[in-house]
């Protein structure tokens, strides 16, 4: 019927991107507006007092919000924190993570690869993968078929609209990803955009990253209990002999936020490690600072 939408092929291996190469959609030359070198150089101008204000502001914002959170925990006071920091978290690492990928956050290069990594790690995606993928997506953006970031197919799928919006989807993909890549596999599609001699390095940053995690969530093991210790346990009980369920919450709350704590502490220092042991630029196989 006339008027009825068809679903098209997305995929990247699928008939829409051979037909996008046959045509010359692929990598074409679309027109753009001539604007003077010395007029685009200004247009261009980078500063890392900025940016390192604007980073500051952003980590410092979302430490007192997830601060405030925990310290109103159990109230519902605790829950426009909580909101304000995952907007943060969330959409405000997005942005840094497509500025810094871009190097046109801060003006020196080895800032920007250093917070390119920690949002990636933030919002689980793999630095290695998304470069190359966001460079096929300006090189064919929105062409069906060779852009992998299509975020609104046609027909539009409402509930996975919906669930993109909070994240839901992305922290699932971003888990079974990596996943993946620690498990040394890429698809054929992944294949198709990233180079052959960076597949190593998306193996080897999954692999750091599970192994942060595991370090994380792995839980202590239990102290022996002093006599103290245990007076202490007892006062937690009710006077029915069960466990008070509030301050039960309230103690595995408080260790989530110590594993928390320690995600965030082990991820930076890893990043640190990386910084002063690897040269970023060769590892990242990025342009100078001048964008050479």
């Amino acid at each position: 019927m006339a008027g009825e939408a068809t679903k098209r092929d997305y995929s990247l291996l699928g008939a829409s991107g051979r037909t996008a190469v046959e045509t010359g959609l692929a990598a074409a030359e679309w027109y753009h507006t001539d604007v003077a070198r010395k007029e685009m150089k200004a247009l261009m101008q980078r500063s890392d007092n900025q940016a390192i204000r604007d980073t500051a502001l952003w980590l410092g914002s979302m430490a007192i919000f997830a601060t405030l959170g925990i310290y109103f925990w159990g109230s519902w006071i605790a829950v426009p924190f909580f909101l304000a920091y995952g907007v943060l978290y969330g959409s405000a690492t997005d942005s840094r993570w497509h500025e810094c990928g871009h190097g046109t956050a801060f003006k020196t290069g080895w800032m920007n690869r250093a917070v390119y990594q920690v949002a990636c790690f933030m919002i689980m995606r793999n630095p290695t993968v998304w470069r190359w993928s966001h460079a096929r997506h300006h090189a064919d953006t929105i062409i069906v078929g060779r852009d992998p970031e299509i975020a609104i197919m046609r027909p539009p799928d409402l509930l996975k609209l919906i669930l993109g919006f909070v994240g839901i989807l992305d922290a699932w993909y971003g888990l079974t990803d990596m996943a993946r890549y620690a498990f040394g596999h890429v698809n054929a599609a992944e294949k198709s955009f990233i180079p052959a001699k960076e597949i190593p390095r998306v193996f080897f940053v999954a692999r750091v990253w599970v192994a942060i995690y595991v370090a994380t969530m792995t839980p202590k093991r239990p102290r022996r209990s002093s006599g103290r210790q245990t007076v202490l346990r007892q006062r937690w009980r009710s006077p029915s002999g069960g466990m008070n369920w509030e301050m039960s919450s309230e103690r595995r709350m408080s260790s989530w936020v110590r594993r928390w704590s320690r995600l965030n502490s082990i991820a930076f220092m890893e990043m640190s490690r990386w910084q002063s042991k690897i040269s970023l630029g060769r590892f990242m196989g990025w342009e100078d600072e001048d964008g050479r």
